[in-house]
């Protein structure tokens, strides 16, 4: 995703008549990126997808098991049926 201060001058340079590989070039992004950004005609925030995480409700349970298990949840979440899930703590 690119910074609004990076479209505006994207947006710039196509007006003082670069071609889009050299705007790609001058600001080290993709020929894509450039194009897309000139389709646009301004900058947009990304979207961020709504789907649910894996173990979203269990957040509760499973502070509770670190604690009680010191940090090796690791046997909870086998017992508990979703040990294909890894935890990054």
């Amino acid at each position: 995703m690119q910074t609004p201060e990076a479209v505006a001058g994207m947006l710039r340079l196509h007006q003082l008549g670069w071609g889009i590989k050299r705007i790609a070039c001058e600001l080290d992004c993709s020929t894509h990126t450039v194009r897309h950004v000139l389709r646009q005609g301004s900058w947009r925030p990304g979207r961020h997808p709504m789907r649910r995480r894996a173990l979203s409700g269990l957040e509760d349970w499973l502070a509770a098991s670190f604690r009680q298990h010191r940090g090796n949840a690791e046997g909870s979440l086998v017992v508990a049926g979703i040990g294909k899930y890894m935890i990054n703590m």
